[in-house]
């Protein structure tokens, strides 16, 4: 199978879990973000989840190909970019 889009391909050196409890009886997220060492230097691509350790999680040493969205956002600093992965399932097809 050929694969399209934004792929990172490198080793991970480690996995960052920050929580985030939510108020109003919401659920609490998680952003996971990876230590990514690729050709070009260090990346830090990172994701949302509903559960502290998802499945999918790869493991310290292990060489990857991960595909990546780019999100673009607006802030105090400036534009910047984020590199998401992971699902990205964010509604319901109709």
């Amino acid at each position: 199978m050929e694969r399209d889009g934004i792929f990172l391909v490198g080793t991970v050196l480690g996995r960052i879990r920050r929580e985030f409890p939510a108020a109003d009886g919401k659920p609490t997220r998680y952003c996971i973000t990876l230590a990514l060492q690729t050709e070009d230097g260090l990346q830090r691509p990172e994701r949302w989840s509903d559960t502290p350790s998802p499945s999918d999680i790869p493991a310290r040493g292990d060489r990857i190909v991960l595909p990546i969205a780019l999100t673009y956002y607006h802030g105090k600093g400036g534009t910047g970019v984020r590199m998401a992965w992971g699902d990205r399932t964010r509604g319901e097809e109709f």
